[in-house]
Parts: C-alpha cells; sequence; structure tokens
C-alpha cells in the first residue's frame, strides 16, 4: 500500500507524466531510440515505413511520395503521406499536385480505413510565393476522393522567416483546408530558443493543432541537413543540446 500511495504520489507531481499526445519528434536517426526517452515524446516518425517499428504505438509510418506502402491489412492507424511535395530533393518530392492526387488515389484505395495525415508542404516558397496546398485541396473536391484526416505542414524560422510568418502561414493554411493540422517539422535554423519556445507555445495554443513534431533528434552534417542548430542531441557527445533540454521538458 506504500508503494502504491508513493508511485501516485510520483504520477501526480508530473515526475513520470506522459508526454502528452500531440508532441512528437521528426527522427532522423531512429536507431537512436534512446532519444525518444530522453525527449520525452509520444509519437515520431522517419520519413518511411520500419516494419520492425510498426509494432511501437508511438511510430507513424509515411510514404514520402506518395509510392505504394507495406502496411497490415485493414490498416486503421496513421499514415503520413507525402514529404515536402513543393519542394526538390533532398528536401522533399518535387512532385506536382496532379501526380500527388494520383498517389493519394491508389493510397486510399489499398487502405481506406487508415487515418491519412496528407501533404507536409513546406513553408520554403511558399510564405512568399506559390500555393501547392490549395491546388491539391481543389483537386482532392474535384475528383470526389475522401478529405483526409489532417492536413500536414512544415515550417522553419529562417533569416528571411520570421515567426510570425510562420503563425500567419500555417493559420491560412489552416483556414484553406478547414481540417486539423500536424505541424510535422518546425524549428529554428540557428538554434534560436526564444523562437523555439515561442513556436512551441503558440502551436499548443492552436485548436487546430493536432499534433506537431520538432526536427530533428540529431544530424551529422548529412545532404538533407539544415545545420547543426535544430539538432536535440550533440552528435559527438550523446548528450542534450540546450533546444533538447528545453523540449524535453515540454509538457
Amino acid at each position: 500500500m506504500v508503494r502504491l500511495i508513493f508511485l501516485v504520489t510520483i504520477l501526480t507531481s508530473g515526475l513520470l507524466a506522459p508526454a502528452k499526445p500531440m508532441k512528437g519528434l521528426a527522427m532522423a536517426h531512429s536507431e537512436y531510440q534512446q532519444d525518444l526517452s530522453s525527449l520525452s515524446v509520444s509519437w515520431f516518425y522517419n520519413w518511411g515505413v520500419d516494419q520492425n517499428l510498426l509494432k511501437d504505438s508511438r511510430y507513424v509510418p509515411m510514404s514520402r511520395c506518395g509510392e505504394a506502402v507495406k502496411l497490415p491489412k485493414g490498416y486503421s492507424g496513421y499514415l503520413l503521406v507525402f514529404n515536402e511535395p513543393n519542394n526538390q530533393e533532398p528536401y522533399g518530392c518535387g512532385i506536382s499536385p496532379a501526380t500527388a492526387i494520383l498517389r493519394y488515389k491508389a493510397l486510399v484505395t489499398v487502405y481506406p480505413k487508415a487515418k491519412m495525415v496528407v501533404g507536409a508542404v513546406s513553408a520554403w516558397d511558399s510564405v512568399y510565393a506559390g500555393n501547392w496546398l490549395k491546388t491539391f485541396v481543389s483537386q482532392v473536391k474535384s475528383n470526389k476522393l475522401p478529405t483526409p484526416y489532417a492536413y500536414a505542414l512544415h515550417g522553419y524560422r529562417e533569416e528571411w522567416i520570421t515567426v510570425k510568418n510562420l503563425e500567419s502561414w500555417w493559420t491560412s493554411q489552416q483556414k484553406l483546408t478547414g481540417t486539423k493540422i500536424w505541424i510535422t517539422e518546425y524549428n529554428d535554423v540557428s538554434g534560436n530558443l526564444t523562437n523555439i519556445k515561442t513556436l512551441t507555445t503558440w502551436l499548443q495554443s492552436q485548436s487546430w493543432v493536432e499534433r506537431y513534431a520538432i526536427f530533428t533528434n540529431r544530424s551529422n552534417g548529412e545532404s538533407w541537413s539544415i545545420g547543426s542548430g535544430v539538432n536535440l542531441v550533440d552528435w559527438k557527445k550523446g548528450t542534450l543540446t540546450s533546444t533538447g533540454s528545453y523540449y524535453a521538458g515540454v509538457k
């Protein structure tokens, strides 16, 4: 009885409280599974479908460019569809809305019960020009396809994109889709902790943001990486960066 009371006391004090379902991780190196515990996240993805990770309830698979994927028959879990289709490799898929519609239709046909989170559109070329998502949403309607469970968006505070730019663009895209939104990549490329805190707090305050995932646990100068400022874990030391320490404490 004493041990039970002690455990309940710890849980209610927040020392062992689990992360909220909305807090996730865009996990560039999923071989470092210990990072999930270190950062106290409740869900993650790694831009693909790892058959071994499908057993983990925190894992969300992705069809990166809308290609066919292997999932259990009758799969009814979440499925991320597309990664920055309005951006070129190595960052995104670089496919047109017309091509994306055909691939989305094929996935819906194979996995009609899946809760598809579609788009993951990059703000890089959309804050000031272009609107890939507007065309895609229109074609979903004109082709009489099921409305996705949610749409996903990305956004980084960069030299030419301010925090306010991101908040405004995310809001405009939510109004466009009329659905729940997942922010599946965000950060400040320079590692400015004030900006990261502001963005995270803002995301938590929006009723239409169902989930968010910061980028990334760790990187080591790969072609797709956007600088060490986004790392939550130091590649060489394996310890949390200042951003990582902050994010681990986010409730």
